[in-house]
């Protein structure tokens, strides 16, 4: 029983940094842009930030790209090598 409960608490941990980590980066963009971000408009995969979002609002997070990306790794530790825009 001890065994479930250790794994539970992995899961629970992994599942929360994942949650943290989406909502400082929409924190971040927030800050820069005024562009509020949905938690689902966000995935993070192998230091690669993946957002869905419409044209409006890619062309706004690219131009304050790197302030962003620098932002995200001064503040939350959170190195991202590139963003990719769906």
């Amino acid at each position: 029983m001890r065994q479930i409960s250790s794994l539970l608490a992995r899961i629970t941990k992994a599942l929360d940094r994942k949650f943290l980590t989406k909502q400082f980066v929409s924190d971040v963009v927030k800050s820069h842009t005024n562009i509020t971000l949905s938690l689902d408009d966000i995935e993070i995969k192998n230091d690669v930030l993946y957002l869905s979002l419409d044209s409006i609002k890619k062309n706004e997070i690219y131009l304050k790209e790197e302030l962003i990306k620098t932002d995200l790794a001064e503040t939350h530790n959170i190195f991202l090598s590139r963003i990719v825009y769906r």
